[in-house]
């Protein structure tokens, strides 16, 4: 699992995460919200926001939030605009480095 920050599209912060790569599209998880509990589900649906910058490491990279359920737990997602960036692992590698694959972060 690679950490990261989530923040709004005018930079304001939202959440230190957990973060894993979705596949082989650009799309990460969520897996674990570390700081910022309730700031996730405040932007997206008390302010109907859906624009953050997600930055890891040395990369800054623009994406989409969205959400889901899996099974009781909700799940969320950033799409993003450009390829996943270096360092941050798919579920097979985050599983082999001891975390877990690709699960529900409860916000």
């Amino acid at each position: 699992m690679a950490s990261a920050t989530i923040s709004s599209a005018d930079g304001t912060l939202l959440a230190t995460v957990a973060l894993n790569a979705e596949g082989d599209g650009p799309v990460l998880v969520v897996s674990r919200v570390i700081a910022g509990q309730g700031n996730l589900l405040m932007h997206y649906f008390g302010e109907g926001a859906r624009a953050v910058r997600v930055e890891t490491g040395d990369a800054t990279i623009e994406g989409t939030l969205a959400t889901k359920w899996l099974g009781r737990k909700r799940l969320w997602l950033i799409r993003l605009a450009a390829p996943v960036p270096p360092g941050v692992p798919g579920p097979a590698e985050a599983h082999a480095e001891g975390g877990e694959p690709a699960v529900a972060a409860r916000d």
